[in-house]
């Protein structure tokens, strides 16, 4: 309620009061009337912050996002943890035309199976000796040939030296890196584009190939 209903409701009450009364009870109507007033200019501070009161909620509520806006919210939060998460992978692991692989102080690779689409062109090998010793104790390589020429190739690779990385000079040879110590890494970006089906993978360094090999499959 505003101060001007509040003073026309007291001016109602005071017209009442004089009609209904007569002799003393007119005498005394003045002072009822003026305590009406009194009463109403009372309560006038305490309706006008009601008021006010009333007018902030209403502004509140106009302003406060509706359920559907919260959820889009969430939903667009969410979508962006998640692109952001994908993004942190895609940086930080292999693509689909590369790999790394590991090996350390032991006769064995991180993984027995490498997969490669075709339509990538050329795939690259990443090969990381996480391990300490050196080449000439414990060194590894990766070759690259048809699963039925594995021990033909690794017999060759008997006969040749270090210098040579360990990997014969034959046809059969897809790929091959450069040997490798602890701490060191190397990388061999090769054509994939002919191949398909199953080939076998290995470290043709004196003595792994028999524990150290895994399928590099082709796929497409």
């Amino acid at each position: 309620m505003t101060n001007q209903n509040i003073k026309l409701s007291a001016i109602a009450a005071t017209v009442v009061v004089l009609i209904g009364c007569s002799g003393e009870q007119a005498k005394a109507a003045p002072k009822a009337a003026e305590a009406a007033e009194t009463v109403a200019a009372a309560a006038a501070p305490a309706a006008a912050m009601a008021a006010e009161a009333a007018d902030d909620a209403a502004a509140a509520m106009d302003k406060a996002p509706t359920p559907e806006a919260v959820a889009g919210g969430a939903g667009a939060a969410t979508a962006a943890g998640a692109a952001g998460a994908a993004e942190g992978d895609a940086a930080g692991g292999d693509s689909d035309c590369a790999f790394t692989l590991e090996v350390g102080d032991a006769l064995a690779f991180n993984t027995k199976e490498i997969v490669a689409n075709k339509s990538c062109g050329s795939f690259t090998v990443t090969l990381t000796h996480t391990g300490n010793l050196p080449a000439a104790a414990m060194g590894h390589n990766f070759v690259l040939v048809p699963m039925d020429a594995t021990q033909a190739v690794a017999n060759a690779a008997l006969k040749v030296t270090a210098a040579e990385n360990y990997v014969p000079d034959d046809d059969r040879v897809i790929a091959n890196s450069k040997i490798v110590g602890g701490g060191e890494s190397t990388s061999v970006t090769f054509d994939i584009s002919g191949l398909s089906g199953d080939y076998r993978y290995m470290c043709t360094f004196p003595g792994h190939w028999v524990a150290m090999q895994g399928v590099f499959r082709v796929n497409g």
